[in-house]
């Protein structure tokens, strides 16, 4: 589960992260205090950040008594050309499915821990869907929509 959302939310934040390097060119570059080698492009940041992490839980698992289950670790969420727009947003977002889908749909409103917020249904026009942010915290909120047994994840930054 943890792999998947640090794929989920770099792909949320792929375009700032390609203005922040366009910006500052250290991709590849020595910066203190990182540890070497240094990845050389924003794909080997984020599997290096999956490598500690699953790297610190085999050293957890062996140092600390309990049962923990990793098996979450390399699945992966299904975000195939669902965009959200405004993202960031502030008071609401709409979600833009990659066809002009109509019809009935299930949402779903997650917060980063993976627990459900609100499940309702909703009818989606021409394969956009308005979502109103104002009953949620701000920070990352995962948006599931269940269509015809397929499901759909975005992930929306609310400020």
């Amino acid at each position: 589960m943890l792999h998947a959302w640090i794929d989920s939310v770099g792909q949320v934040l792929d375009e700032s992260q390609s203005r922040n390097f366009t910006m500052w060119p250290i991709l590849g570059v020595y910066v203190w205090p990182n540890p070497s080698p240094v990845p050389p492009d924003y794909t080997g940041v984020k599997q290096e950040l999956k490598d500690w992490i699953t790297g610190r839980s085999n050293w957890l698992d062996i140092n600390l008594p309990g049962n923990c289950s990793l098996s979450g670790l390399d699945q992966t969420i299904s975000i195939t050309n669902v965009k959200a727009y405004p993202n960031p947003a502030h008071d609401e977002t709409w979600i833009l499915l990659p066809d002009d889908y109509s019809g009935n749909a299930i949402i779903r409103v997650r917060n980063t821990l993976g627990q459900i917020i609100e499940t309702r249904e909703v009818n989606i026009k021409e394969g956009k869907l308005q979502v109103n942010l104002d009953d949620y915290s701000s920070g990352v909120i995962i948006i599931e929509l269940e269509i015809a047994e397929k499901q759909l994840r975005t992930l929306v930054v609310k400020k």
